[in-house]
C-alpha cells in the first residue's frame, strides 16, 4: 500500500510561499475557498510532483511573476509518502535556489529520497521511471482513479483504445502484453536458433558431400596405387642412372684439371723477382758511376784551369794579383784537391771496366721474360684452383641428389595405398551421426517455435485469455455501478464484445432496456456517471493496489439538492478508510464527521490554508 504523508509546495500557483499540506487525513476533508483562492493546486501539485505534468491542460506551474514577491525562490513539490515499510520523498523544481536535502541545489532537478538516502541515478528520465516503477500507477491511470477533476477529461469519454490501456493498467492485465512480448521475443531468439542450426546442418551436409567425393577419389587412389607407385620407382631409378652417368664425367674432368704445387711456383716467381730487382740495382749502380766519372772529370777540368791560373799568380776567381803566403796555400788546396780528383776517378773507372753493362741488360731481359712466363704459369694455375673448385662443388651436388634419390626409392619401395579410404568411411559415419543429432535438435526447436506461434496467436492474442480475464474483471466494476443504479436512475456496464473477433471494448448506459447516448445526457447526469464511474473504478483498483487518498473535485456540479444528498452518502462511505479530499463550493454539503480546511488570499493574491 501507498501512504502519502504530507506534500510541500512553494511557488506553485498562487502557492507562493512555502506550505506543508497533511495528505495522511483519514476520513472526509472538505476543501472550501473563493474561486482562484488555489483550492485545486494541492491535487495539481501533487499530480505534477509525481509525473512532471500539468494537471489541466495548459495551466501554469509557476506563480504568475506579478505575485512573486521579493523572497521568491523558484518552484518546488515535495511529496513524502510510505510505501511497505519504505521512506520515499520525491522532490520536483523548476529554477529553485534553495537547497532541497543536505546540500543539494533544487534548480530545476528531479530527486528521489529513500530512507534518507539520495538516489544516485542520473537523468529525468530515468528517475521517472523509477518513480513510476515506485507508485505503480501511470499518469492517465492515477487521474481516473486517484484525482477526479470537474475539467478533467472523463473515462467514459476516453476512445475505445485509451479505455483498455486504462483498464489493462487498473486490472494488471497488461502481465499479458509482456508475456506476449516475452513469447514473441523468444520466438524470434527460437527461429534465429532455428536458422543456426539449419545452417549448421547445411554445412555438414556439405561436409557429408565433400567426405563422400574424398572417399571416392581415394578409392580410386588405392586401386592405381600400385601402378603409380612402379612408374615412380622407374622415374626414380632413371634419375639415379642419369646422376650415375653425370658423376663419372664430372670426376674425369676433376682429374683434369688437377693442379700443381702452387706454393712452389710463386716461390719461384718470387725469387725471380728478386734476381731482376739485383740486376737492376746493377744497372743503376753503373749508370751512376758514370755519372760519377762524368762529375769526376769536369772537376777535374776546373782544377787544372785554377792550377795554371795560379802559375801566374792570379787569383782564379778574380784574376787579381795575390800575394806568395795566399799563393802558396791556394797552389796546395788545388793540389790536393786535384790529386784527390784524380784517386776518385781512378776507381770509378776500375769499377766501371768490372761491370759489363751488356751482359747486364741481356741478363735482365732473360730474367723479365723468364718471370713473365711464370706468372702466366701462375695464373692459369690459379684459374684451374677456381675452377677445380666450383667442379668439386657440382661433384658435392651430385652426390647429394644421388643420396635423395637411393632414399625417394627407398621410401616409394615401401610405401603402402594405407587405409585412407577407411579413414573417410569413419568421418562419413560420424558427420551422419551429427547431422541425425542437429536434426532431431531442429525437430525440437521446430515443435518450441509451434508452441510460441500457438501462444502468440490464440491464449495471448486480443481474443484470447487476455478478453476473458479482462471481461471478468470488469464485472467489478459494473457491479459496482449496479450498487448506484438505483441512485443513478439509470444502468451504466463496461464490457468486452466477446463475439467479435477483435474483442471489441463497449460501453452503454441504459434505462428501461433503452440505449441513452453519453452525449444525450444532461450535465447533472454526465456528472452522476462521471462520479458514478470513477468511484466504482476506485473501488476495484483499491483492491489490487490501494492508496490511501483519492481527491473529488466539484463532484456536485450540475446536480439538484437531492441528488447531492444521495451522493454525498456514497461519499461519506467511501471515506471510511482514506483520506478523501473533496473540493466544492457547494455550502450545504457539509456531512458530520468531516473535516473542512479553507483556501484564501493574502493581500499579495497568495494562497493561505487554514
Amino acid at each position: 500500500m501507498i501512504n502519502f504523508k504530507q506534500i510541500t509546495i512553494e511557488g506553485f500557483g498562487s502557492i507562493v510561499h512555502n506550505t506543508t499540506f497533511s495528505l495522511d487525513r483519514e476520513g472526509l476533508n472538505i476543501i472550501r475557498g473563493k474561486i482562484g483562492s488555489g483550492k485545486t493546486s494541492v491535487p495539481s501539485s501533487l499530480y505534477w510532483g509525481i509525473y512532471g505534468k500539468s494537471l489541466k491542460k495548459g495551466s501554469s506551474i509557476e506563480t504568475w511573476p506579478e505575485y512573486r514577491g521579493p523572497n521568491y525562490k523558484g518552484t518546488m513539490v515535495r511529496i513524502e509518502f510510505m510505501k511497505e515499510r519504505t521512506h520515499y520523498q520525491i522532490i520536483r523544481c523548476i529554477s529553485y535556489k534553495a537547497n532541497v536535502f543536505k546540500k543539494q541545489k533544487g534548480g530545476s532537478g528531479l530527486f528521489i529520497i529513500k530512507d534518507g538516502e539520495l538516489e544516485q541515478t542520473k537523468g529525468k528520465i530515468e528517475l521517472q521511471n523509477i518513480i513510476n516503477s515506485i507508485i505503480g500507477y501511470s499518469s492517465e491511470l492515477f487521474i481516473n482513479s486517484i484525482i477526479f477533476g470537474q475539467r478533467l477529461k472523463r473515462i467514459i469519454e476516453e476512445s475505445g483504445p485509451n479505455k483498455k490501456k486504462i483498464f489493462d493498467e487498473a486490472f494488471e492485465t497488461l502481465f499479458i502484453d509482456r508475456a506476449k512480448d516475452a513469447a514473441t521475443t523468444s520466438y524470434k531468439e527460437i527461429n534465429q536458433l532455428l536458422s543456426t542450426h539449419s545452417l549448421k546442418k547445411t554445412s555438414m551436409l556439405d561436409r557429408m558431400s565433400e567426405a563422400k567425393q574424398s572417399y571416392k577419389d581415394i578409392l580410386k587412389f588405392e586401386d592405381n596405387f600400385e601402378i603409380n607407385k612402379q612408374s615412380r620407382l622407374d622415374k626414380i631409378d632413371k634419375g639415379l642412372k642419369s646422376n650415375k652417368q653425370n658423376i663419372r664425367e664430372l670426376e674425369v674432368r676433376v682429374l683434369e684439371y688437377k693442379p700443381r704445387n702452387s706454393k712452389r711456383l710463386r716461390q719461384e716467381v718470387i725469387d725471380i723477382e728478386n734476381e731482376i730487382e739485383t740486376i737492376e740495382n746493377k744497372i743503376k749502380r753503373h749508370t751512376d758511376i758514370i755519372k760519377a766519372i762524368g762529375e769526376h772529370e769536369h772537376t777535374q777540368y776546373n782544377l787544372k784551369r785554377a792550377k795554371q791560373e795560379l802559375m801566374q799568380k792570379r787569383c782564379f776567381t778574380c784574376g787579381n794579383k795575390i800575394d806568395s803566403g795566399t799563393w802558396e796555400i791556394m797552389a796546395k788546396t788545388n793540389n790536393d784537391a786535384l790529386s784527390e780528383t784524380k784517386i776518385a776517378l781512378d776507381k770509378c773507372r776500375r769499377m766501371l771496366k768490372s761491370s759489363d753493362i751488356k751482359e747486364l741488360n741481356k741478363l735482365f731481359k732473360k730474367k723479365h721474360e723468364h718471370a713473365k712466363e711464370l706468372e702466366n704459369k701462375l695464373s692459369k694455375l690459379e684459374s684451374n684452383i677456381e675452377l677445380k673448385k666450383i667442379l668439386d662443388s657440382n661433384l658435392d651436388n651430385l652426390y647429394k641428389d644421388r643420396k635423395k634419390l637411393k632414399k625417394e626409392y627407398q621410401e616409394v619401395s615401401e610405401s603402402s595405398a594405407g587405409n585412407k579410404s577407411g579413414e573417410y568411411a569413419a568421418k562419413i559415419k560420424v558427420i551422419r551421426k551429427d547431422i541425425e543429432k542437429i536434426q532431431a535438435v531442429i525437430i525440437d526447436i521446430e515443435k518450441k517455435a509451434e508452441l510460441y506461434n500457438w501462444l502468440i496467436k490464440d491464449p495471448l492474442s486480443n481474443s484470447g485469455i487476455k478478453a476473458y480475464i479482462f471481461n471478468t474483471l470488469l464485472d467489478q466494476v459494473n457491479n459496482s455501478l449496479k450498487s448506484y443504479s438505483e441512485i443513478l436512475g439509470f444502468n451504466i456496464e463496461f464490457g468486452i464484445d466477446m463475439g467479435t473477433a477483435a474483442k471489441d471494448f463497449y460501453q452503454v448506459i441504459y434505462k428501461d432496456d433503452i440505449i441513452i447516448p453519453y452525449a444525450d445526457l444532461s450535465g447533472g447526469q454526465k456528472q452522476l456517471v462521471d462520479t458514478s464511474v470513477a468511484l466504482a473504478i476506485h473501488n476495484v483498483i483499491s483492491s489490487v493496489r490501494p492508496v490511501n487518498i483519492l481527491f473529488l473535485d466539484e463532484p456536485f456540479e450540475g446536480l439538484d439538492t437531492e441528488t447531492i444528498d444521495i451522493v454525498s452518502e456514497i461519499i461519506s462511505y467511501k471515506a471510511i478508510d482514506r483520506s478523501l479530499f473533496i473540493i466544492t463550493h457547494h455550502l450545504s454539503f457539509n456531512p458530520t464527521n468531516s473535516n473542512t480546511i479553507y483556501f484564501t488570499l493574502d493581500k499579495n493574491q497568495a494562497t493561505k490554508i487554514n
